[in-house]
């Protein structure tokens, strides 16, 4: 492990993951947020994927698919939660499930998009207290990376036991490993290959706004995937999946 890779293209970028530090991330030879040190061997880098056989069951993506899949550990160590100094932004994929039907179980009630928001926010508070966090959905007048483009351009990076990890080098990326961790830095506990996140990235169906079950033909991502993590499929707003939780400015 410890390789570094990058490309050249309208997104340069470098995957590596780090080791937290009180004064945020380290640097990547002269120049990049992020360290070598302190790389994980259960993050995967994204010239090494694990490949879906083809007729892989359960498997939204098509044969071949670079996915992610959960080997089966158990990350439940705490974070640390210092803010100061850090050149990157959270981001995380919600610990529960929720159908089409956003509610949060907050005072006021709140549903639709600002009860998406709330539970990211409310789960956020593990990895920044005091900082808002955004779902990544569809609005109907904005789109996903709409709702939470930030004003100044800061790479994305997940929590785990052993630091942050960066997944995304900014807003429309590719992510360089599998979008699965929580905000509390533990993945998901189901199979990957079946794991999947609201987005209404591809219809721009948004279950009514968030608010209704009967609606049909709302997009969803694959968390496992690679490439259709943003866009895997649709279903109907009956069905429960995760949102993906991004910090804003």
């Amino acid at each position: 492990m410890g390789r570094t890779i990058g490309f050249e293209g309208t997104w340069k970028w470098a995957l590596v993951m780090v080791a937290a530090a009180p004064s945020g991330l380290g640097a990547i030879g002269c120049s990049g947020p992020f360290s070598a040190a302190g790389m994980s061997e259960s993050e995967p880098a994204i010239d090494d994927p694990v490949t879906s056989p083809p007729g892989d069951p359960g498997d939204p993506g098509d044969p071949g698919e670079p996915v992610v899949r959960d080997a089966g550990a158990v990350d439940s160590a705490p974070i640390d939660a210092a803010d100061a100094g850090r050149t990157f932004r959270w981001a995380f994929v919600s610990k529960g499930k929720t159908s089409g039907a956003i509610q949060a179980g907050v005072l006021p009630p709140k549903q639709g998009l600002e009860a998406a928001d709330a539970i990211c926010t409310s789960e956020g508070k593990t990895l920044a207290p005091g900082k808002v966090f955004k779902a990544l959905l569809h609005s109907g007048a904005q789109r996903p990376w709409d709702r939470v483009a930030p004003t100044s351009p800061k790479p994305y990076a997940m929590p785990s036991p052993t630091g942050p990890v960066q997944i995304l080098s900014g807003p429309g990326a590719a992510p360089a490993v599998a979008f699965d961790r929580t905000a509390e830095g533990s993945r998901l506990s189901g199979v990957l290959s079946t794991e999947t996140a609201w987005t209404g990235a591809d219809t721009g169906g948004n279950c009514r706004s968030w608010t209704a079950t009967s609606s049909t033909d709302t997009s969803f991502g694959n968390v496992g995937s690679l490439t259709k993590w943003l866009s895997a499929g649709s279903g109907t707003c009956v069905e429960e999946r995760h949102v993906y939780c991004f910090e804003v400015d």
